[in-house]
This record gives structure tokens, sequence and C-alpha cells, in this order.
């Protein structure tokens, strides 16, 4: 790890030791505002989640990093994604980033907007922000936080998710031949999401399908992230829908061509 990214842990956004979630207990003023990462992304707190909020920045999907966050009832279940982790030294942040990077690049890809939050966007939201960066603008991790610090500068990722994001910075230097590594490719090299968590009625838009661990390399990659792969390794879906489980297909688009 870099000095410099060193020095950005250091200066955290909220004392040492204590918890992300003391913003849930302050004001709305006390809380840093939503802020724009990219063109069409957003980085953000349960609290921005309202439909005029969404409404007035054109923003139109939403990433929950969240176990009990509600999924807002004005929003289609085909625009809404929940990441089940907790803010803690133990959940598992790798499993859940193809899903989450795919999410993301569908709908900016489709010219939409969106929004990815926890509770406060200070530690789980801001990980998934940094590793989308680290693969969409081929960053390593120093340069990803201080671009994404750079734009919320009260992010605070735990210890947790920086180790897990410094073992996807290795994963992205396994270079797919003629290029970056495609997101399917990515699942390939990351941890599964674990069938006990994907049974869960609390994650929400997770694949169910599929539950033996020695099936094929598409059943696995459908187990993990709920995205299914034609013989070519592409998947045919895009702007990516869920609904029930299921990822639905609009149109003809196709994400990985």
């Amino acid at each position: 790890m870099s000095s410099s990214f060193r020095s950005q842990l250091d200066c955290p956004a909220i004392p040492q030791g204590q918890n992300s979630m003391v913003w849930s207990q302050q004001s709305e003023a006390e809380r840093p505002a939503l802020s724009a990462i990219l063109p069409r992304l957003y980085l953000g707190a349960e609290s921005d989640v309202t439909q005029e909020r969404l409404a007035s920045l054109g923003i139109s999907y939403v990433l929950s990093v969240s176990r009990c966050s509600p999924q807002p009832s004005f929003l289609p279940c085909s625009r809404y994604l929940r990441v089940p982790i907790d803010d803690s030294l133990r959940d598992e942040l790798l499993p859940w980033i193809p899903q989450a990077l795919h999410f993301i690049d569908a709908a900016m890809s489709s010219g939409a907007s969106v929004l990815v939050h926890c509770a406060a966007g200070i530690s789980r939201s801001p990980a998934l922000a940094v590793a989308y960066i680290m693969y969409s603008l081929g960053m390593d991790l120093d340069h990803a936080y201080r671009f994404v610090k750079e734009r919320r500068p009260s992010i605070s990722p735990n210890f947790n998710f920086l180790g897990q994001l410094q073992h996807f910075q290795g994963t992205l230097s396994q270079k797919a031949s003629g290029g970056r590594l495609h997101i399917q490719q990515l699942d390939d090299r990351l941890p599964s999401i674990p069938d006990s968590v994907t049974r869960s009625p609390i994650s929400q838009n997770v694949s169910r399908q599929g539950d033996g661990r020695g099936g094929s390399g598409a059943a696995r990659h459908t187990r993990r992230t709920g995205v299914t792969r034609s013989r070519g390794g592409r998947d045919a879906r895009s702007p990516m829908e869920v609904a029930g489980g299921r990822f639905l297909c609009q149109g003809n688009f196709r994400l990985f061509v």
C-alpha cells in the first residue's frame, strides 16, 4: 500500500473505532450531500433515496449496499439491486463485486443514472464505488480511492473492505487477452456468493438458480452473479432487469460485444 493511500486512511471521516452508522443518528444537515462520482454515477446515503431527490438528478437505478434498508415503493424491482452486507470486519464484499459492476455498467450504458448507497455513504457503498472506478477507469486502489474521496471527502471504508479491494486489484492485474477482464471473467476469479445468502429472503434480486458446487462454468456464473452466460461467454441482457430473482432481457442490446 502506498504512502499516499496510507495518509488517506490516517484521516478518516469519523474517529477511528467508531462505527459509521453513527451518521444515521445525526441530523440530515450534518450528513454529506449526495455526491457525483462520475457522470451518471452517484454515491450517497439511505436518506437520499427519495422520489423527489432522485427525480431532480435524473437517477432511475439504485444499488443498496445494506441488509435492511427498505426498497423504495416508487422504484421498479427491475431498477433496484441489493447487496446484503453489513459494515463489519467479517462481511465479504468480493463475491458481490461482479453483480454490482454489471448493474452499474448496464444502467450507465443505457444512458441512465444510478445511485449507490448504504446507511451513510461512508464505508460499504464507497467501497463498491472504488471497485467500479478501478474496473472502469483502470486505476489501482490508491488512485481509485483518492478519485472517489476527492468527490466525497467523508468516505472511510473499513479495513476489511480495503483488504478485499487489494485482492480485487490483484485480480484486475490478470489481464485478459487483448484488453481488460470482462465482468464475467472477474466472476470466475472471485469467491462465489454463499448459497445460504442466495437462498435468503433478505437478498433481493439475487439469483436463486443452482446450488451444486460441481456444476458447469455457466451454472457457477449464474449462481454467483445471477447472469446467465451464452456459449461465447457474453451476457445477452442489458439494461439489466431483475424481477423475482431472475434477469430479464430488454430488446437485443448486448453489454459485452
